[in-house]
């Protein structure tokens, strides 16, 4: 599953004026707001199929404590294992996946940049490459 969930910015980062993500206004309310509603996308996922996605990719996630957010108690995630590497993003933000640790062994990820020349690295998000073992077999997640 591939979810972009647009401007995810703790609400700590983001105070009220204009910021460089094009955020007003963020605030506490409104974090835990889009906080419930992203839950309830994987809560009826789980409902749904009847189970959470082994490997799910987040884009636009603006720092780690959302990651923490998304797998608290009450969350549909809170069994699956997340990968994060801050990236150079003009804006703040990276990209992250989850995966059920259960079903998959992680054996090595990476973060992977954009190089627009030999001296000049893209501004921009990177992407990330987890390396799987599933079922005795390699798996290469982009």
């Amino acid at each position: 599953m591939f979810y972009n969930v647009e401007n995810f910015f703790p609400a700590e980062n983001i105070k009220y004026e204009k910021s460089i993500s094009g955020l007003y206004n963020w605030d506490d309310y409104k974090y835990g707001l889009k906080l419930r509603k992203i839950k309830n996308v994987f809560n009826w996922v789980k409902e749904e199929f009847d189970q959470i996605p082994a490997i799910i990719g987040l884009a636009e996630i603006g720092d780690v404590s959302v990651l923490e957010d998304l797998q608290q108690e009450d969350s549909p995630l809170r069994n699956h294992q997340f990968l994060y590497k801050k990236s150079n993003d003009s804006r703040g933000l990276s990209v992250a996946l989850f995966y059920d640790k259960e079903k998959l062994k992680l054996k090595n990820f990476y973060s992977l940049s954009f190089s627009i020349s030999e001296n000049l690295v893209a501004d921009t998000r990177d992407i990330l490459q987890a390396e799987f073992e599933f079922n005795n077999e390699n798996l290469h997640v982009f």
